[in-house]
């Protein structure tokens, strides 16, 4: 992947963010509904004309979670609410292009929530008896998912 990347140079130094973000993304290259290491995997043998027959290593995903406040606490009903800033952070080298340092023209891609949503895999989370979770970034407003040359990801949801 790294290597077709680094073959297109000039095709990467004319291009705008939104014309980036079109090639990463095209469905002729990336599936939103399939974990990065999976995809590599499967192209990697289908390239040999072999079958998968290994599941590559689950992604690796970091997280952060950062309560700015404690907002409510409900004893009786056992809840609480509160003001944060969720982090979470991972690599999917399919999004990878080329940045300033390769002579692309940008060094991130910056999508809103749901062309996020739409365009890019990114990973589940669960949380055990919740009562709800009204994260407001869900929906849009404070929410950034960023996107770097490497294929690293940077999402924050408040």
């Amino acid at each position: 992947m790294l290597s077709l990347v680094a073959a297109l140079p000039a095709l990467h130094n004319a291009m705008r963010m939104e014309e980036i973000k079109a090639y990463v993304t095209s469905p002729v290259r990336y599936d939103a509904a399939t974990r990065p290491t999976l995809q590599l995997a499967q192209d990697a043998a289908a390239a040999t004309g072999a079958c998968l027959t290994t599941t590559p290593p689950p992604e690796a995903v970091h997280t952060q979670f950062y309560v700015e406040r404690l907002a409510a606490i409900d004893q009786k009903a056992g809840t609480f609410e509160l003001n944060a800033y969720w982090r979470v952070w991972w690599k999917d080298a399919r999004l990878a292009y080329n940045g300033t340092a390769d002579g692309g023209c940008v060094d991130k891609l910056v999508y809103n929530a749901a062309d996020a949503k739409a365009q890019l895999w990114q990973p589940d989370f669960y949380f055990e008896f919740d009562a709800t979770t009204p994260v407001v970034g869900a929906e849009g407003d404070g929410y950034l998912l960023e996107v770097y040359p490497d294929g690293s990801i940077w999402t924050s949801k408040r």
